[in-house]
């Protein structure tokens, strides 16, 4: 079979900017090179630039409008990597999956309790666990449908500029760990962040889904292909989130090909 023959099948991998040329070609039914040539044939920030008062669509959709004029449409997705990013204990290897918050909330506790030695933080924390937690963050996330999860991202290197991007850093800290380190502080005056960063070691789990993949998260992927051709910073505009929506997901146990990393980076 010829290399981008319509016949292979598209599946989106963006574990690293090789990766998302090569999914993104087979596409575009073409070959690797032909796409980096068009993606180096168009500078979005000097056109924005020059006519940003003539143009009403974001660049995203004005570079996939560009590539579909030179390239065609793309094919459908038959499956697509994603990536679920968390700080955890070095041995968690996620056998059992990736949960919704309501049936892991009991877990992160007992995780959280176990990192400390001092018996008056356990005694507090327990408290805390069994009464209320002074953060608005944690009780809606509690009690909302829509925060459940398990989430994740699409580009596997946003997940190392997040904070960069304006965007909560899930390997640094998990939100609602520091939803409750926040309460923790709040109620106690005293701070435990980093003897919780400390203990937990920065985890991304990667995900395959037969999930067919939206217009939106192709635009976001072809952005990135775009900043990786052009040896630019990866955008915001590539940060293609995944909510579950309550929903678990199966154990990994494939390895994106020719990913950075194992189904499990711990």
């Amino acid at each position: 079979m010829k290399f981008g023959a319509t016949t292979e099948k598209f599946v989106l991998n963006c574990s690293n900017g090789e990766t998302t040329l090569r999914s993104l070609s087979i596409a575009y039914r073409c070959r690797i090179k032909k796409l980096r040539k068009v993606l180096k044939s168009i500078d979005i920030e000097a056109i924005y630039k020059k006519n940003f008062d003539d143009i009403d669509i974001q660049q995203p959709e004005y570079l996939y409008n560009y590539v579909e004029q030179h390239l065609g449409t793309p094919k459908k997705t038959s499956s697509r990597y994603w990536f679920h990013l968390t700080r955890t204990k070095k041995n968690n290897m996620f056998e059992e999956g990736l949960y919704p918050l309501s049936n892991v909330l009991d877990t992160l506790w007992n995780t959280l309790e176990s990192i400390f030695d001092d018996a008056e933080i356990r005694d507090r924390l327990r408290a805390m666990r069994d009464g209320s937690v002074k953060s608005d963050h944690y009780n809606h996330k509690k009690r909302s449908e829509v925060d459940q999860g398990p989430f994740g991202i699409v580009v596997r290197e946003v997940a190392f500029h997040l904070k960069d991007l304006g965007h909560h850093d899930y390997l640094e800290f998990p939100e609602i760990l520091q939803d409750i380190c926040d309460g923790y502080y709040k109620q106690h005056n005293e701070m435990i962040y980093d003897k919780v960063i400390q203990a937990l070691h920065p985890c991304i789990v990667a995900i395959k889904s037969n999930h067919e993949a939206s217009k939106a998260c192709i635009i976001g992927a072809l952005y990135y292909a775009y900043t990786h051709a052009n040896n630019k910073p990866v955008s915001g505009a590539s940060v293609i989130d995944v909510n579950c929506g309550g929903q678990p997901v199966p154990s990994p146990n494939e390895r994106p090909p020719s990913s950075a990393g194992a189904a499990i980076e711990v």
